[in-house]
């Protein structure tokens, strides 16, 4: 077997029994399933489970490492004149419109409402959300030629995935409610655009490019606008 056939088996199989993690958490609640279950609703060993995914919260949170990805091609891949806050809208916009094509779910599959009725993966999520927050904090202040310490950097990273988690909260508060998907994406659509309005106005000076003026005036913030 070629080493390319065997890695395309090897993603198939993890996709495969994350796909039956997610449809058992659905089904019974994060808490409520065992790995032990998983593995044989997945007609694979235990072993192999642990294999993929080193924790069960891993199962539930295996799209974490596309995510963050994502996230570093959401800021390079800009088009020129397009603000990191336009980047971010259109991607909220993307994953909120996706929850009436996919008939009233989140693109995660639920992910929020599983994490929040179980604290251990409530708790895992929170990492995960701080680790995107880093790199994302990592990628703005390399791109704008900062320490990726900078607390402006940071600050932003945390504004622009703080507005989309909000934005995800309230699709899921209506989806729970019984609202029909098509309008929950209609009525968070408008949330999304006063939302990134507002951040426009406050935040949209701030871009990822090379400051040739940092040395004239050293105590200007770095990578805020002109």
């Amino acid at each position: 077997m070629s080493s390319s056939l065997r890695e395309r088996k090897k993603q198939e199989t993890r996709r495969h029994i994350a796909a039956v993690a997610a449809r058992l958490f659905a089904e019974r609640g994060f808490d409520a399933v065992t790995v032990d279950e998983i593995a044989q609703a997945a007609d694979v060993s235990r072993k192999t489970v642990f294999n993929y995914f080193p924790t069960k919260e891993d199962l539930a949170l295996d799209r974490a490492e596309d995510r963050e990805a994502e996230l570093v091609n959401l800021v390079r891949s800009r088009p020129p004149g397009v603000t990191l806050m336009r980047a971010f809208r259109e991607d909220t916009l993307r994953s909120i419109r996706a929850v009436a094509e996919s008939g009233g779910r989140l693109p995660d599959g639920g992910l929020l409402g599983l994490a929040r009725s179980s604290p251990t993966l409530w708790r895992r999520a929170l990492d995960v959300h701080a680790r995107h927050e880093h790199i994302l904090a990592k990628e703005i202040a390399e791109l704008a030629g900062l320490p990726e310490w900078d607390p402006v950097a940071r600050t932003v990273a945390h504004v622009l995935l703080g507005a989309k988690r909000s934005v995800r909260w309230e699709c899921q508060r209506r989806l729970d409610a019984g609202e029909p998907p098509a309008d929950v994406v209609k009525a968070v659509e408008r949330d999304v655009y006063r939302i990134f309005d507002l951040l426009e106005r406050g935040l949209g000076s701030y871009e990822t490019g090379p400051r040739h003026d940092r040395e004239a005036s050293p105590g200007a913030p770095g990578g805020i606008g002109s």
